[in-house]
């Protein structure tokens, strides 16, 4: 039987490029690759509206996910996940995701992901780069949750490392770096606050 490490590893995501036409916005170049998948895109009044969900049970060590994401001038997308992404029990090695978002001119991008689900022993690196032009508007939120309730699970993973850097016009204005280990006792304060609790970044 083949070990995770053995396995191949999955590399995939998506790169979307909005664009303003006429009054409405349009998704004009697309990219999809498990463990990711891109449902139809929405129209809301000026808005395209993208569900993004996952095929597969989940991110297992070796793996690495991309989000790519530009919306043009003028444009108005939103990108919403309706069901939890879990990052699985690993044994040596980490999953990765990869998020860069670009929001040009007069323009407005919405993210709003279901919670990213840390099992027992699961490890994770995320790097995150949001940059927003001085007219343009962002609504960027994260939601990660330390286990699975269901299994009785809390702050069981392994590590969650993030970096979350935001640019406004070029100049950084919001900073996230930090390490979290639950067995190093990094987890403390939010183990006591919040034995169960999900953390929630939202800018």
């Amino acid at each position: 039987v083949a070990t995770q490490s053995q396995r191949l590893a999955v590399t995939g995501g998506v790169r979307l490029e909005y664009k303003k036409t006429d009054s409405d916005t349009t998704l004009k170049r697309q990219w999809v690759r498990p463990p990711l998948h891109l449902a139809k895109t929405y129209h809301d009044k000026s808005w395209a509206v993208n569900l993004l969900t996952s095929p597969t049970a989940g991110l297992l060590e070796g793996d690495s996910l991309e989000i790519d994401c530009t919306v043009g001038l003028g444009a108005k997308a939103a990108l919403v996940s309706c069901a939890a992404f879990r990052v699985l029990t690993m044994q040596d090695g980490h999953a990765a995701i990869n998020q860069t978002y670009l929001v040009e001119r007069d323009a407005v991008l919405d993210v709003w992901p279901a919670p990213i689900v840390l099992q027992k022993e699961a490890m994770l690196l995320q790097e995150t780069n949001l940059r927003v032009e001085e007219t343009s508007t962002a609504l960027f939120t994260e939601i990660v949750s330390p286990g699975r309730a269901s299994f009785g699970e809390s702050f069981e993973f392994t590590l969650w490392a993030t970096n979350l850097r935001i640019y406004r016009s070029g100049t950084l204005v919001a900073y996230e770096n930090f390490h979290v280990a639950p067995n190093q006792g990094d987890a403390a304060d939010w183990k006591l606050r919040f034995p169960e609790g999900s953390y929630a970044s939202i800018y």
